[in-house]
């Protein structure tokens, strides 16, 4: 008899409140789930630009209506404030789709040629968003997907899956499964599915990441780590300070979140006291729906780690014991240490002599999803175009009035094609 896993999420502003506990799906409930799929895969295809056009401002009219629930979700499931999910979750997503139904809009006879079924393996932070990056421009050129929900933050991929059968999606075009990370290896390798959308952890990329060019597919992929901040010569003291908030919010595991920071040699003891300054004005043992972006707990220390940096010829930017509120902060670890792939907990900062030199170990990361550039903007704007990384922000971390309108690297996009994402190859056939 197949054994049952249970998954318990617990409240993670108290630690200790029991939210819900639900089973993981079974690959072989996968296999039997994946006939739902022969009508859709067939007639949603065929619906016309128009047709998409009501579907999408459908799905715009009801998170509009839904904002303060989807809100509360998202801040009760994933420790994030109210105000940041608010501004950087619900109405980034109403711009972004905004965004789609001006295109379509512009161009009703439009055609499609889609891959037929993707897959969706979102991370846990800010899930409302993350799901939205993926499944609008999905299903708006003619796909069908399965998406698999994070435990952590289920809720996300639910309050989806509501949103989309309100708005009257046509039947199986889009199913939500639940599973660990062995499941979402499963959905990666199963030759069912043309194109894989995946964010997360970079342990869990190190694992499959070998044997992907043997399933030829599409594959997008952005991390939760090894996104770096690199600070010019000319950055204020308070510039600084207002943009360390991105290393650390939402336990540190957006993967938004800067968790390299790079400066000068003569700037590195400056950066070192700013960052030393913020960090004991913070309480982190603040814990509120209503905190600001600094007050929220970060991921526990882990003492591995911090036995594991001990080795590095760096130092620790506290000597006292590391709480396990706070973030572990090392100064000047080895560019190549492998230490530099570590989790969510570890902020590091690096010193180099030329600014050029920033660009260069910036790269070095290339699961990185983004870069925060700090200094004047044409400086900052002309480093920014070097960076391998998606998406990079200037001054202002997630800065995003226009959500597809973003300076961005030589990566160009996770999705693809940064100009017209409906164009990418994930989507459609080229």
């Amino acid at each position: 008899m197949e054994k049952v896993e249970k998954f318990q999420k617990f409240n993670p502003w108290s630690r200790h409140e029991l939210l819900e506990e639900f089973p993981f799906h079974s690959p072989m409930q996968v296999i039997q789930s994946l006939s739902g799929f022969k009508a859709p895969l067939v007639s949603y295809p065929k619906l016309s630009v128009e047709q998409k056009i009501q579907l999408i401002e459908k799905i715009c009219l009801l998170i509009e209506q839904k904002q303060e629930k989807i809100v509360q979700s998202e801040s009760l499931a994933q420790g994030l404030p109210r105000q940041f999910v608010r501004d950087h979750g619900v109405k980034w997503v109403l711009r972004y789709i905004q965004s789609y139904l001006v295109e379509l809009q512009s161009d009703s006879s439009m055609t499609f040629l889609p891959v037929g079924l993707v897959c969706l393996l979102p991370s846990w932070q800010l899930g409302f968003r993350q799901i939205a990056e993926s499944i609008i421009p999905a299903l708006i050129t003619g796909n069908c997907l399965i998406l698999k929900s994070d435990p952590r933050s289920r809720s996300s991929a639910y309050l989806w899956r509501d949103i989309l059968n309100e708005a009257e999606l046509p039947d199986g075009v889009v199913q939500v499964v639940d599973g660990d990370d062995e499941l979402g290896i499963f959905l990666m390798k199963h030759p069912a599915f043309k194109t894989v959308c995946y964010s997360g952890a970079t342990r869990f990329m190190e694992r499959v990441w070998p044997s992907l060019p043997l399933f030829r597919k599409n594959f997008s992929f952005f991390l939760s780590t090894k996104n770096a901040m690199a600070i010019l010569p000319e950055t204020s003291d308070e510039m600084i300070a207002q943009n360390l908030r991105s290393c650390w919010v939402g336990y540190g595991e957006l993967k938004q979140n800067i968790h390299r920071i790079f400066c000068t040699e003569k700037d590195f003891d400056r950066v070192q006291s700013v960052i030393a300054t913020e960090i004991q004005k913070i309480q982190w043992d603040q814990q509120s729906m209503e905190s600001s972006h600094y007050g929220v707990r970060v991921v526990q220390t882990d003492q591995n780690m911090i036995e594991s940096l001990k080795s590095e010829v760096g130092q620790f930017l506290f000597e006292d014991k590391q709480s396990d509120l706070k973030p572990i902060v090392y100064m000047n670890m080895p560019h190549c240490s492998e230490l530099q792939q570590d989790p969510a907990s570890l902020l590091t900062v690096n010193s180099v002599k030329y600014v050029h030199e920033m660009a260069k170990w910036i790269n070095n990361g290339y699961l990185g999803y983004a870069a925060l550039v700090l200094g004047p903007t044409d400086k900052a704007s002309s480093l920014g175009r070097k960076l391998e990384v998606s998406r990079v922000w200037i001054n202002d971390w997630m800065s995003d009035n226009d959500p597809r309108e973003v300076i961005h690297g030589l990566k160009l996009s996770c999705k693809g094609d940064v100009i017209n994402e409906l164009q990418s190859k994930l989507w459609q056939y080229r």
